[in-house]
């Protein structure tokens, strides 16, 4: 079973697309979160808790996500400016 992820940083990008399994939506988040604070000009305080919500999403992706997908449940998540949503699919990708 693979994963259909969609995330957002309010107000600063979004994107969606399929994904193997959790590991990899949280690659996916990373490498996102990483090319807003590369591209996008951020104040100190916008980076510290763009990183904080970041953070806080990783960690429940880890735990209450992976448990729903395991379960074939979607799940998704908001915390501050980030959300993130994950729906199983039948296909492998």
């Amino acid at each position: 079973m693979g994963l259909y992820m969609s995330w957002e940083v309010s107000g600063i990008a979004s994107a969606g697309g399929d994904v193997r399994d959790i590991a990899g939506a949280l690659k996916a988040l990373n490498t996102s979160v990483e090319r807003i604070q590369e591209r996008v000009g951020l104040s100190p305080s916008e980076q510290r808790s763009l990183n904080k919500s970041a953070a806080e999403v990783r960690s429940r992706v880890l735990t209450d996500g992976s448990a729903a997908v395991e379960k074939g449940r979607s799940y998704s998540i908001v915390i501050g400016e980030v959300r993130l949503s994950l729906q199983p699919t039948e296909d492998t990708v």
